[in-house]
């Protein structure tokens, strides 16, 4: 049971960060529609390799917060320093317009490197590993959800 429930949480709560349209979801219908199903497969099982090393990097930084809550005192100060620089660049120093180009058209021939596709685009995409790390946070912190030590980091 100690184990069950960790597994059947982790389901469910990956199945919700991950069944909204998103960059992945589209694309995966993109290459059904395109290429077939079975290289959407392929393409799906490249995402979910980089998903499954996204949700427990998030899950394992979820429980180093729990035991050092003064952690997140020094995230909110790098956080804001971060988003403080963000808003100095945005608003003074990338106002200049940019000159269009002439794009050339780039197409894609190869058919075998859906998996690896998936895993870039997973790589990519940062949300389930948010997602992980505020939905386990607070079933950690009410103790609905309690992990092994030997489970993670």
């Amino acid at each position: 049971m100690r184990m069950v429930l960790p597994l059947a949480l982790g389901t469910v709560i990956s199945l919700l960060g991950t069944l909204l349209p998103g960059l992945l979801n589209m694309t995966a219908a993109r290459v059904s529609l395109r290429d077939g199903r079975k290289r959407a497969v392929i393409y799906c099982l490249g995402a979910v390799t980089v998903i499954f090393f996204q949700v427990y990097i998030a899950v394992s930084f979820a429980k180093f917060i729990n035991r050092n809550p003064d952690i997140i005192d020094m995230l909110q100060e790098v956080g804001i320093g971060i988003f403080g620089l963000l808003t100095i660049y945005f608003l003074f120093i990338a106002k200049k317009p940019i000159t269009k180009q002439e794009e050339e058209a780039v197409s894609v021939k190869s058919k075998t490197g859906r998996y690896f596709l998936g895993v870039l685009l997973s790589a990519l995409n940062f949300f389930p590993s948010r997602f992980m790390f505020s939905s386990v946070s607070p079933l950690l912190l009410m103790a609905i959800l309690t992990l092994p030590t030997q489970f993670l980091c």
